[in-house]
């Protein structure tokens, strides 16, 4: 449908979707999601309810979750695995140092489960004053001031010793504030400080090897110290983990490293040095009898061998054991820390966040991490290396260090799920949605609306992902001319508003379907409105049909008192309910400019400069209203800005919906360390798609909109003011990773007078194809239609007027047979539609096809962005030029490219784009394929140019402009004044008399694009009941 027309091509689009917890399965994605705590209430809802009308935030979820159910399991935690430890003058004082040691971390444990039980943790503030009294010693040493997530899994010698002296070393040397001693640049240090530890335990000497202990556990306070160093740069207090950073992955790399070196150095150890007697030996003792005839002195001898395998494979199982505990060790501190430690969270979830963590079950999972985990696991080898026993510890840990950790494992999982459930669970306990609640057990379907293309099917490719299945399988999409799906094996199914329109055509009371989801309604586009008119009477005859409005924001009172069919006092009565689902934005700051801006983009190319020049990194998200003034923008920063951040430098690129696809990917890539991101867009990026990594946007407070003006006949795009929900919509673009600021250049006044919500497109634009629609579905009077927001009557006026113009109603207004049902069926424009279905009588179908294909492509001419290729670009442009106009034009491009066998090489040469060539030539097809079935002949006019521009004007003549004698076009409908687009073939060409346009474009002008030039007697001959010529005054006499 032409009012169905993405924002974003497909043809150019690709799916992007934004996970920034890349550790997580698909699974624990979904759970993540603020809609999945809710989706038994939802059930409930629809249970109670016919309409549920559900409000959530961009990115909670409701799009891709509410058509699915997961299931919560119940598991039963084993009891708590035990560990058992291990037993001259100096042993005795060795094992007596042990035994404080082992009192003094079972005093701490004590008093961390009581500092956690009787102190506020993190959420809630630290009481430093308080516990510095209790332990007299300052909170930036004390290991139980600040009470994280991998403070309480950390093990007990880096947690209690080696930690508190790297932040004494810290506090006394102040390292930290020493700007070219880095973090990571301490923790390769630290790996040369475990090379020379493992050449040290290597040696044959124990008072050697003793030292390496002792060199290996200062690169162990080395690798707490780089942590601390950057924390305290960050001003973060407690141990944290900063999952996917750059320092994490460095830090991980360095710990690996200084294992390995570890490992090897006990390799090298055990293979010169075999265990005393008593034990297994690492020599084979093969006695060897010798002939004692000779004099040789002894009767046997015996031959030491080393076996160097057995000595691997300890070692190999041991270092498996370290890379499995590690592993999981990270996997549950980034599980547990998202759980326990998200903020942007319920009062409700924050209760619960808090007892989950002061749970004795919670308790006993950490403190099982804290024996077992990578570090400790080092430590115990570190003790035996000390002790000179490291093959007994071989030996014992060989096999039950496995059984141990995988049962460990075990228990880990089953908590993170309790937790899951127990912090994101509201009202009931077993979470579900729709499919797997059985709601398409009976062969019905799940049907989910969008308003884009686009959107419909990158939504079903996440789903048919998160489902398991193929795309068109258990999930499919369909879309105006493309689908994917399967009429008996799908059950959900994601399209746009206009393929559910189509669909009631058939069968006007959606028996096929169980339940329909209006998706992204606070879009309030022309066919959502439509569509909840329609759904509205089909709601009171089809009493087992379910609807969910989901919308982001949304007068939700307004949709609830539309849907809602009691008429009485009893609320009890009620067929609508409103459910709010709470988005997992982070706190963002507003700021307004003083002044207003005269020139805008100018305003926002300053404002990315300052921001460059005075913000911490982060990526930044600037708003403007088209193609045009993005790419002004991006040159003018180009131009301007010079990168005097000594430790960022700047990468621009633009976002608009005609961009090439591989212009699109630059976007959506994480930006490289030592950049920062500069995206400028069009308000596609507000809602359509989620860019990564930004943390400042900038709105410049205008947006491009389709408005109808029914004094001189004209649907056109102009820039306006955006609405305040727009405004909240854009800013909060900056809160999806992390704290951030929107910069509005317009005054906070201005703000406040701005209208709350943009006006459905219903009450702004064009409305003859709609009315089409409605006349198809056999809604006669469709002036007292029960639309949401109604039409103004003019608009209604001159959409019928328009239709009964070109044939496609009666003087009674009803449709006309074949033309008006046949125009009905078109995906497209009326004036499209008419011109296609009378081309076989102008005996140029062919080309018509092609024509209108080629126009539902946007920029088929691509825009190289270097100087010599713009110049080539031009000179390829204008091989296919014609002086007959853009759509003749359009024409020689599709012609030109069939005859080269559809060729890329060939329209890489020409720049031209060739997704869009391939798009319209399987629109072509597709529209041929209606043709032959309305029995219009699909037949070449063979060159003659002149029947192809009879039929543009047979179907386009309400769109005529003529040359005033002032030099500027005119419409004949209207009078009002038109200049012809840059872009256009025309414009360096003399102006012709007469044209026919396909668009008007208002900027700093009024333009007219895709135009063709007519003869103004071919309008009195094929439009005769619309136009007739008037002679004022003839100046021949």
């Amino acid at each position: 449908w032409e009012e169905d027309k993405s924002d974003i091509d497909p043809s150019f689009s690709t799916a992007f979707i934004y996970n920034p917890h890349v550790s997580l399965s698909l699974e624990q994605q979904r759970e993540r999601l603020p809609v999945f705590r809710n989706r038994n209430h939802i059930l409930y809802l629809l249970e109670k309810f016919q309409t549920l009308v559900l409000v959530g935030e961009t990115g909670c979820g409701k799009s891709t979750q509410v058509p699915q159910i997961g299931f919560k399991q119940r598991y039963k935690i084993p009891p708590k695995e035990k560990m058992v430890g291990p037993s001259s003058l100096f042993s005795k004082i060795l094992l007596g140092c042990m035994f404080l040691l082992f009192l003094y971390f079972l005093y701490m444990d004590t008093s961390l489960y009581f500092r956690i039980q009787n102190y506020p943790i993190r959420r809630e503030g630290d009481n430093t004053t308080l516990l510095e009294s209790e332990l007299f010693f300052s909170c930036e040493v004390s290991p139980l001031c600040d009470v994280t997530v991998k403070s309480i899994m950390l093990d007990h010698a880096n947690h209690y010793l080696l930690s508190p002296l790297a932040t004494l070393a810290d506090t006394l040397f102040g390292i930290h504030q020493i700007e070219y001693i880095t973090p990571n640049m301490i923790s390769a240090f630290h790996v040369l400080v475990a090379v020379a530890s493992a050449k040290c335990i290597a040696s044959d000497s124990l008072v050697t090897r003793r030292v390496g202990v002792g060199l290996f556990e200062l690169r162990s306070m080395l690798d707490d110290l780089d942590g601390h160093v950057a924390r305290a740069r960050k001003h973060i207090r407690g141990e944290t983990s900063e999952i996917g950073s750059v320092g994490y992955f460095v830090d991980g790399l360095c710990d690996g490293l200084g294992t390995i070196a570890l490992l090897v150095g006990c390799l090298v150890f055990l293979k010169n040095n075999p265990p005393r007697r008593g034990y297994l030996q690492l020599q084979t003792i093969i006695p060897q009898v010798l002939d004692v005839s000779k004099d040789s002195g002894a009767g046997v001898t015996y031959k030491g061998k080393v076996t160097s395998k057995k000595v691997v494979h300890k070692l190999s199982c041991f270092g498996a054991q370290v890379l499995l505990s590690s592993t999981a060790w990270n996997r549950y501190i980034a599980l547990y820390q998202d759980l326990l430690e998200r903020h942007s969270v319920t009062e409700q979830q924050a209760q619960c966040q808090i007892q989950a963590f002061r749970s004795s079950l919670m308790w006993t999972v950490a403190w099982l991490w804290r024996l077992f985990n990578p570090h400790a696991l080092i430590h115990a080898l570190l003790i035996a290396i000390f002790c000179d026993k490291v093959w007994e510890l071989l030996r014992a840990v060989q096999y039950i260090g496995f059984i141990v950790l995988l049962c460990l494992i075990c228990i880990s999982e089953m908590h993170v799920l309790e937790v899951q459930a127990f912090i994101y669970k509201l009202l009931f306990l077993c979470l579900q949605y729709l499919l797997e609640a059985g709601w398409g057990d009976d062969g019905k379907i799940i049907g989910v609306t969008e308003p884009r293309r686009v959107a419909a099917t990158t939504l079903a490719m996440r789903v048919a992902e998160e489902k398991g299945s193929l795309l068109g399988q258990t999930v499919g999409y369909s879309i105006r001319f493309d689908d994917s799906f399967d009429p008996v094996h799908t059950k959900i199914k994601y399209m746009t508003e206009g393929i559910l329109l189509r669909e009631m055509m058939a069968d006007p009371l959606l028996r096929n379907y169980c339940v329909i989801m209006l998706d992204e309604v606070h879009e309030r586009t022309l066919y959502t409105d439509i569509m909840m008119g329609l759904l509205k009477k089909i709601l009171r005859k089809q009493k087992n049909l379910k609807l969910v409005v989901a919308s982001a924001t949304v007068d939700a009172e307004h949709l609830y008192n539309f849907f809602n069919n009691n008429t009485s006092k009893d609320t009890t009565k009620d067929t609508a309910v409103i459910m709010s689902v709470e988005g997992r934005l982070y706190p963002v700051d507003i700021h307004y400019v003083k002044e207003p801006m005269p020139d805008y983009v100018k305003g926002v190319v300053d404002t990315v400069t300052v921001i460059h020049e005075h913000e911490p990194s982060g990526d930044v998200l600037a708003f403007l209203t088209g193609q045009e003034e993005v790419d002004r923008a991006v040159s003018l920063l180009k131009e301007q800005i010079v990168d005097d951040n000594a430790n960022l430098k700047l990468l621009i690129l633009p976002m608009y919906g005609s961009l090439p696809n591989a212009e699109q990917l630059k976007v959506f890539r994480s930006t490289p360390r030592g950049l920062r991101k500069i995206v400028i867009a069009t308000n596609i990026a507000e809602t359509s798609v989620t860019i990564p990594g930004i943390v400042y946007v900038i709105d410049c407070g205008f947006v491009k909109l389709r408005w109808f003006n029914p004094e001189t006949h004209t649907d056109s795009l102009v820039v306006v003011p955006v609405s305040q929900a727009s405004a909240d919509q854009r800013a909060g673009r900056a809160g999806r990773v992390r704290s951030g600021k929107a910069y509005r250049l317009y005054s906070e006044a201005d703000f406040n007078a701005l209208s709350a919500v943009t006006p459905p497109e219903m009450q702004r634009t064009e409305l003859a194809m709609a009315m089409l629609q409605l006349k198809a579905l056999g809604i006669d009077n469709v002036l007292r239609f029960n639309f949401p927001s109604p039409p103004p009557a003019r608009n209604l006026h001159s959409a019928l007027g328009l239709l009964y113009a070109l044939g496609a109603i009666d003087y009674e207004g009803q449709l006309t047979k074949p033309l008006g049902i046949n125009m009905a069926e078109f995906p497209l424009s009326s004036l499209y539609s008419k011109a296609l279905l009378i081309s076989g009588e102008f005996g140029c179908s062919a080309e018509i096809l092609s024509i209108i294909a080629m126009l539902q492509v946007q920029n088929v001419f691509t825009k190289p962005s270097s100087g010599q290729n713009i110049v080539k670009a031009r000179i390829a442009k204008r091989r296919f030029e014609v002086r007959e106009g853009d759509l003749l034009t359009l024409l020689n491009v599709y012609v030109s490219y069939v005859k080269h066998g559809m060729s890329q090489d060939w329209c890489k040469k020409y720049f031209l784009n060739y997704k869009g060539l391939q798009r319209a030539q399987e629109i072509r097809i597709q529209m041929s394929q209606l043709l032959k079935r309305f029995n219009v002949p699909i037949i070449s006019c063979e060159g003659d140019t002149e029947k192809v521009c009879r039929c543009i004007t047979a179907g386009l003549f309400p769109n005529a402009a003529y040359l005033h004698y002032s030099g500027v076009y005119r419409t004949v409908r209207g009078d009002q004044e038109l200049y012809i687009h840059p872009t256009s073939v025309l414009y360096t060409l003399e102006q012709p008399k007469w044209l026919l346009f396909c668009e008007i474009l208002h900027t700093n002008r009024v333009y007219m694009k895709e135009l063709t030039v007519v003869n103004p007697s071919w309008l009195e001959e094929l439009a005769s009941h619309f136009y007739e010529k008037v002679v004022d005054k003839d100046y021949s006499l």
